[in-house]
């Protein structure tokens, strides 16, 4: 809520939050359940007497939103919070970005109690407390904590939808791939007969190594980056993993 009435009157929320210690002490317990009721109805008038002086738009403009960071509606809240917990299983999210990273999700609409903490935290703040605090906003929309495999395949689709969708170059999206399939190479079984396939990659992983021996102006390049795009959108499809 306080989130909300920064940006009826300012127009963002605030990231570096003064009232960080508060709103974990509240998290934690600090006010009764009167308390907490009696403070949520003040703010609810705070945010009634904001919303009739807002210039703010009624409306979102969708065309506006970027597509990187999920499609709009609640739906796509939802796809980029279950994306970001992949990437956080798997290592991929860096101590320094979590807090801008809850953020976005505030902005999008996500209400959680420990992502409004998060997005103030500071640099000197704790990687084990910030890793806390995201963990805790992930429980609270219902997110479930993906284990590292489970993590790699939801990322390996979404990356081939990307490149399906002309939204990343196919060289760079099969990079992307790639090093998901060796981030978790030892989880996988043994391939029968071509590197990858375990991981359901096998044509892609040759026609990545392919361009190894190509220069970027080679027309045969141009063919390769087709092949890619037609082999993600193979495993873009519902049901191939």
């Amino acid at each position: 809520m306080r989130i909300g009435l920064e940006i009826l009157e300012r127009g963002e929320p605030l990231v570096r939050r003064h009232d960080a210690a508060d709103l974990i002490a509240i998290r934690d317990g600090a006010l009764s359940f009167d308390e907490l009721l009696s403070t949520a109805a003040r703010l609810e008038q705070d945010l009634h007497r904001a919303a009739a002086r807002a210039t703010l738009r009624g409306d979102v403009d969708h065309e506006q939103l970027d597509p990187a960071r999920g499609r709009a509606g609640a739906g796509g809240v939802r796809v980029n919070l279950r994306l970001l917990a992949a990437k956080y299983a798997l290592g991929m999210l860096a101590s320094d970005d979590l807090p801008g990273n809850a953020t976005d999700l505030l902005v999008a609409g996500v209400d959680s109690p420990s992502f409004a903490c998060l997005a103030g935290s500071a640099r000197c703040d704790s990687y084990a407390e910030r890793r806390e605090l995201f963990e805790a906003g992930l429980k609270e929309c219902g997110v479930v904590m993906p284990g590292r495999l489970d993590a790699a395949h939801k990322l390996k689709i979404h990356f081939a939808e990307e490149v399906a969708q002309e939204r990343l170059d196919p060289a760079k999206g099969a990079a992307k791939i790639v090093d998901l399939y060796y981030a978790v190479y030892e989880l996988l079984p043994p391939s029968e007969k071509y590197a990858g396939e375990s991981f359901d990659i096998g044509s892609l992983l040759g026609l990545y190594y392919s361009l190894d021996d190509l220069a970027s102006d080679d027309p045969r390049y141009r063919d390769v980056g087709s092949q890619i795009v037609s082999e993600c959108r193979r495993i873009a499809e519902p049901g191939t993993v």
